[in-house]
Parts: structure tokens; sequence; C-alpha cells
């Protein structure tokens, strides 16, 4: 096993962006978030569902329904949270893949070995290559700094697949499930990143959490406007266990206290174009729209 301090890390991974993206937040526009985590080992069917049954819309309209409370959960949390002057201009999430990213460029490893890289404040990070696409790197107290009172620490893993074209990245993508800690505050940010682009700048993050309903969502592409006395509009993509995809915009919604939304509609189509509506009415129940045929659904 080797180590190495790893002094090559520029500072070119510290950017002013927003604290929608320290939280990992997609409501700003940007990349994807996460609310309570969901399990490790929990896959996604990456194909566009189709609605074959008044029991799938049902499900598909839940799935919207967990997604969209969950962005606004996130929007909420971007616009309230209380260290927003300390962070704002911190970007966990693309800080975290930029470091990791030239962790990797620089870990030329055989197929089974395993590298370790010294914090330049403390910790580590492990990096064991599966194969020559393949690399893991787990991050255990890792430690850089940020500015002259500040430092950045990281707990958790990085998995992650890549292309090379010769010696270079091409191609990234990681399954992630990290702890930053930052400014006294530490952040939980779990889901998938990939990018692409001559320096893999191109980037979508998705985020994986348990919905109210115990459920195990993905969601990405979130896009949040207004608010909770106007009414939420937001349009996502929301995956389903074994069932897929759906892309859903929402208009109006006024959150429940406990979920879900007492005002508001969800609209979403399936792989061959199937328009399922979600209205809301009340906290208790929703009505899902499916064919020409409706059913009350109990909210969660």
């Amino acid at each position: 096993m080797e180590s190495n301090n790893n002094r090559y890390m520029g500072r070119t991974w510290i950017r002013g962006l927003a604290l929608c993206t320290v939280l990992g937040l997609t409501a700003c526009g940007g990349g994807g978030g996460g609310g309570g985590s969901s399990s490790s080992t929990t896959t996604f069917n990456e194909s566009a569902a189709t609605i074959a049954s008044e029991e799938d819309a049902k499900t598909a309209a839940e799935a919207t329904t967990q997604a969209a409370t969950q962005a606004v959960i996130e929007d909420e949390a971007a616009n309230f949270a209380p260290v927003a002057a300390q962070i704002d201009s911190f970007n966990a999430n693309e800080v975290t893949k930029d470091l990791s990213l030239e962790i990797l460029e620089v870990a030329n490893l055989p197929t089974g070995a395993t590298y370790v890289y010294d914090g330049e404040c403390g910790g580590s990070a492990s990096v064991t290559s599966d194969n020559q696409s393949r690399m893991k790197i787990v991050y255990d107290n890792y430690c850089m700094p940020v500015d002259a009172t500040s430092n950045y620490v990281l707990n958790g893993v990085y998995d992650v697949t890549y292309t090379l074209n010769g010696d270079q990245i091409v191609e990234f993508s990681a399954d992630f499930d990290y702890t930053g800690t930052y400014a006294g505050e530490t952040y939980r940010s779990k889901g998938n990143v990939s990018c692409t682009g001559e320096f893999l700048d191109n980037c979508t993050y998705s985020s994986t959490f348990n919905g109210t309903n115990g459920q195990a969502y993905r969601i990405s592409g979130v896009s949040v406007t207004g608010d909770q006395y106007s009414g939420y509009n937001i349009s996502a993509r929301v995956y389903d266990g074994d069932r897929g995809y759906v892309d859903f915009q929402g208009t109006g919604l006024i959150p429940c206290s406990g979920g879900g939304f007492s005002s508001g509609t969800i609209t979403f189509s399936d792989s061959d174009g199937e328009v399922i509506t979600a209205t809301f009415s009340t906290c208790g129940e929703y009505t899902v729209t499916y064919k020409g045929s409706s059913v009350l659904v109990t909210q969660n």
C-alpha cells in the first residue's frame, strides 16, 4: 500500500456558487440533492415507465407527489437555512466531485491495488481499483483547507465508473454517499453524478431519498418556482423502483405540514404519452385521473 501527500491539489475546485448547491439541492436549477437517505442497495429502472393499469397510475402519482414534496423541503431549506451567510460561496457537491476526479487522475492503479492520500490538514482518502474503468474512494476525515480560517472535512464513499481515452478521463459517473463538514455545519449528500465535456464540467446530479411513505425514490432535473403561500410550480424526473421514471409538472401546489399538498395539480406522461393527473383539494387525499376514470388516493 502506498501513501502520498496530495500537494498537487489546486484551488480550482473552490467556486462561488449558491447555498442551494451546498446542500445538494436542485431547487435553484442546478444539480441533485437529497432528503432522507435511502438504502445504499437501492437500484432504479433507468427506462421510461409504462402505465398499463389504474394501479400503475396510482403508484406513479404517489412517486410524483413524494418527489414534489421533497423538492419543496429542499427549496425551503435553501431559503431558510440559518448558516446561509457563512456558506453561500461554497459548493460542497462540486468541491467533492472535483476533488474525487483529481485523485482519480493521479491514481494510475493496477487492478486490486489501493492508494492512500493524506489530507492536507488531516485524515485520508483510500482509492481502490476494481478494474480499468472503476475505482472506489473512501474518505476518512479527509481535510482540505478552504481559506485561512476554514477547512472542509469529508467522510464517506465515492464509487466511480469512468471511460479513458488514452490517459485522459473523458466520461465520469459516480454513486456517492458522504458527509461534509464546513463552517461548523455537517451536510449529508447521497446520489449520483454523471459528467461529460472536455473538462468534465457538464454534470448532471440526481439524488435518492426516502419518501414519507418509506419508499425509496430517485429525483433529478428539478426546477422549482413559487412559495408555500402562492403555490409551488415544480418540474422533475422521478424514478420509482422497477417501474422506471416519469417526468412531471406540478402547478399551484400548497404543501401540507405532514407532506403532500392541500391544493394544486401534478401532471405526468408515461412512455406512450398517456397523460395522468393528480389533483389536490385537501391534505387527506387526492384524485388521480387516468384514461377518463378517477380514483381517490390517501396521502401518506
